[in-house]
């Protein structure tokens, strides 16, 4: 088994990042992991304010995962993902299994709704979680417009409710996810899961997720009961 965080940021395009992703990623190697996830804020209503195309929007976009790989030398397996906003709310979600293709397919389409992306993202295979739902400000969306729920971001500066989470997510029979929400060193390896070694990929992390609703945690520095 190897121990993935599904729930990174880097400084490169997260404004709420604090470390570049070249140095997230040996930060990574040394606490022990095997891969992470990089989930950079991906913001649709700023995208529509931007101007840019959706290749330069995804060229953007990619620029922190592309410094975790180089910071990563080889001794961390680095995977794409995104933390998504939509219009209209404050609320968050994680998409898990994405590659440059299907980044570029869900920026051409900005789907306005959890919904609509879900839609979109499991066609192509990758997974929409909703991430720290019980967040102060933010409500979990509609079971059906989810992959899946984050029952516990171990972000150290946030209450995220994780309890509440967890109990959105067995009331409706959802999938679940743990992540460390990494955004500042002090943050690296307080969460993230365990996943078996066939896991190479963003894809395969997805396909491992579609069909385990509740993997084995990792929270600090040890395997949840």
């Amino acid at each position: 088994m190897k121990k993935v965080d599904t729930h990174v940021h880097t400084c490169e395009v997260s404004r709420c990042g604090h470390v570049p992703g070249a140095e997230m990623a040996r930060l990574y190697v040394q606490a022990g992991y095997d891969a992470i996830l990089i989930t950079d804020h991906f913001i649709l209503p700023e995208v529509a304010e931007s101007g840019k195309t959706p290749e330069e929007t995804v060229e953007a976009q990619m620029r922190g995962y592309h410094a975790a790989l180089e910071g990563a030398d080889g001794k961390l397996q680095v995977f794409l993902g995104a933390e998504i906003r939509f219009f209209g709310g404050e609320e968050d979600f994680l998409l898990v299994g994405l590659n440059a293709e299907k980044y570029l397919a869900i920026a051409r389409a900005m789907p306005r709704t959890p919904g609509a992306c879900r839609t979109l993202a499991e066609n192509m295979g990758v997974l929409l979680y909703q991430a720290h739902p019980y967040r102060d400000g933010q409500q979990p969306a509609a079971p059906s417009d989810l992959s899946g729920v984050e029952v516990l971001n171990a972000h150290p500066r946030h209450d995220s409710h994780n309890d509440l989470a967890l109990a959105y997510a067995q009331q409706h029979g959802l999938r679940m996810l743990c992540g460390s929400d990494a955004h500042q060193t002090m943050d690296v390896g307080r969460g993230g899961i365990l996943a078996p070694d066939w896991v190479n990929s963003a894809e395969d992390l997805a396909a491992y997720l579609r069909d385990t609703p509740r993997p084995q945690f990792w929270v600090n520095g040890a395997p949840q009961a």
